[in-house]
């Protein structure tokens, strides 16, 4: 009974561990669907926890994956059997994603 407990608890703590760090690495923050307006017109982000999403502009959604770090996300869409990488730095505050690349930064809000 003794060792049923400890390994219960063992258990418990590696779950709870498991979730915390995954919540660090910064991808979790980041999910959600984010919409900005760029020169007139409506693009939009959408990061799913398992590293898939869409990205779109002018009605059309793209698939895309991502990976995502504290202060990085590179993503990679998928267009007509051809792939496209861009890195992205971003910094999250509150409902706000600001997004830069190539020296330009776009800010989305959560939809």
């Amino acid at each position: 009974m003794k060792t049923m407990k400890i390994t219960a608890c063992v258990l418990l703590a590696a779950m709870l561990l498991s979730v915390m760090v995954s919540c660090v690495g910064g991808s979790a923050s980041i999910v959600g669907k984010w919409v900005a307006t760029v020169e007139g017109i409506e693009t939009s982000f959408e990061f799913k926890p398992d590293g898939t999403g869409k990205m779109g502009a002018m009605g059309i959604d793209l698939d895309i994956t991502y990976k995502a770090d504290a202060s990085k996300i590179t993503v990679t869409m998928s267009m007509m059997g051809m792939e496209e990488t861009t890195e992205f730095t971003y910094k999250l505050e509150g409902n706000k994603l600001s997004l830069t690349a190539d020296g330009e930064t776009v800010v989305y809000t959560k939809a």
